[in-house]
């Protein structure tokens, strides 16, 4: 007969397993996180058994009569006990020394990290949707223009329509420096939990989460990428995320007079589009000219933004990404805003290989 399934919580992610009694004190690989971790034993209850005959009757039954059949009682009730131990001791045993070849995850024995069991649990997180990356994914996140979900040959007409292929992929990051919080934007790239921002939003930050527009939250693992020269830093959320919807990155700079439209968090404000124009394209000695010394191309729009956009995607009307926004005008300048070009996002991105660098450091890339 096969074991019973019983759901077991995962100590490293809280999500809850179903496994066989027969793992119970051995270890068990999580398909969500993939933290091995000891299955606590996990004993069956015990049936109890008891006389429900009354040791005496009124009427003409003897009193050594009812003592022997109390003595009887008992006896029969001594050996079936013994007889269940004896059972469950057996059971026990042929259950530690079984090695039956399993067929599903829930029955596979993950103490021997071979690879069908290996197989058995792949299976698993795929049929339950668990998956987190495509199957051979490398551990660098390859050529960028593989990425691209959707080909939109049309531009949407219908602004509602560009906020609801856009907004899905759009975060708001909330960071802790020592005591202080920051609200800032960013938008994911790749389905597994890869997000852009600005360096400057996440610089020496200790915790990092996201939250998205369906109020869902994701915790920040580390950096992929920092590139503080162009303002550019790649993010890589928990795999608690799970699949994410991604934005393309449009292949070229859009044109001047151009439609695009910047979605971010302004003055906490989350997930607030803005439309307007690209009002000009500015090289780096021009906005060096005015203060700003990131090497990077610059695209003027005056899609109106705020503290808080900084980090979220400026897109066109393709719902692709051109840019991402960085300056705001302030003061007695009005509705003067630039966003990094998306070249030099696609640079940076060719740059996050390797393992999350944890919050708190710093590197250049």
């Amino acid at each position: 007969a096969s074991d019973m399934i019983i759901p077991v919580n995962c100590p490293h992610c809280g999500r809850s397993l179903p496994l066989p009694t027969k793992v119970k004190g051995r270890l068990a690989r999580c398909p969500v996180c993939r933290e091995v971790f000891h299955v606590p034993r996990i004993w069956l209850p015990m049936s109890m058994f008891s006389n429900q005959n009354s040791p005496a009757r009124a009427g003409n039954r003897s009193g050594l009569g009812a003592f022997v059949k109390a003595i009887t009682a008992a006896g029969l009730v001594g050996v079936c006990g013994l007889g269940v131990v004896a059972l469950l001791l057996f059971a026990t045993r042929q259950t530690a020394n079984r090695r039956a070849d399993p067929t599903t995850f829930e029955e596979a024995n993950l103490i021997a990290t071979d690879s069908h069991a290996k197989a058995l649990a792949d299976a698993y997180i795929r049929q339950r949707g668990l998956d987190n990356a495509s199957p051979g994914t490398p551990t660098g996140l390859g050529n960028v223009t593989e990425w691209r979900p959707i080909e939109r040959n049309e531009p949407l007409e219908n602004l509602a329509d560009l906020v609801e292929l856009v907004e899905p992929s759009v975060v708001q990051i909330i960071t802790l420096r020592a005591d202080r919080k920051g609200i800032a934007s960013g938008f994911v790239v790749h389905t597994s939990g890869i997000v852009v921002t600005n360096y400057h939003v996440v610089q020496n930050v200790e915790f990092a989460q996201v939250e998205f527009y369906d109020g869902r939250a994701a915790i920040v693992d580390g950096f992929l990428a920092l590139a503080p020269e162009k303002d550019l830093a790649v993010l890589k959320l928990s795999p608690t995320a799970g699949s994410l919807p991604s934005l393309s990155l449009a292949p070229k700079t859009p044109r001047k007079g151009e439609d695009v439209a910047a979605i971010g968090a302004p003055m906490d404000f989350s997930f607030t589009m803005s439309k307007g124009i690209v009002s000009g394209l500015r090289s780096p000695a021009e906005m060096r000219s005015a203060g700003i010394l990131t090497n990077v191309r610059w695209i003027q729009t005056d899609a109106s933004t705020s503290e808080g956009n900084s980090g979220g995607p400026l897109v066109n009307m393709r719902g692709e990404v051109v840019g991402v926004m960085t300056v705001t005008s302030q003061g007695n300048v009005q509705n003067l805003n630039f966003a990094i070009a998306v070249d030099a996002v696609r640079e940076v991105l060719k740059q996050a290989n390797g393992p999350p660098i944890p919050l708190g450091r710093t590197r250049k890339e």
